[in-house]
């Protein structure tokens, strides 16, 4: 979608990912289905070293089956590192995709609220 949105030079796109599908594209894989690519658990521990998070929340990234499960196992203020930095490696990955205009992201809680956006403007 974001190569046609591209090549149509379409103005503005936005989205919205879950825990999910951020852990796959983050990575640089724009096919996120769960069997076609799972979680990297090495690639996300680099990440949390990375942006600072702390050596539980290392561990509990080593540990996590699931994706979603580090909403609840990573501490607030490793949240508020890790989370962003993912969103980070996403809108970069999809920005080498789609230049043709402004590129919006969000990455969306399992309750639907929005943790955190990035975007051109910011």
């Amino acid at each position: 979608t974001l190569e046609i949105a591209n090549e149509l030079e379409v103005p503005m796109v936005t989205i919205g990912v879950m825990l999910g599908k951020a852990v796959k594209l983050a990575e640089g894989n724009m096919d996120t289905h769960s069997h076609k690519v799972t979680m990297n658990h090495q690639f996300l521990h680099g990440v949390a070293k990375g942006c600072g998070c702390s050596e539980d929340a290392l561990q509990a990234i080593d540990n996590a089956k699931l994706a979603r499960e580090l909403w609840s196992v990573l501490s607030c203020e490793d949240r508020k590192r890790f989370m962003p930095a993912l969103l980070r490696l996403c809108y970069d990955y999809c920005r080498k995709v789609y230049s043709s205009g402004k590129l919006e992201m969000m990455l969306i809680e399992d309750a639907g609220g929005i943790f955190c956006r990035i975007s051109d403007d910011a």
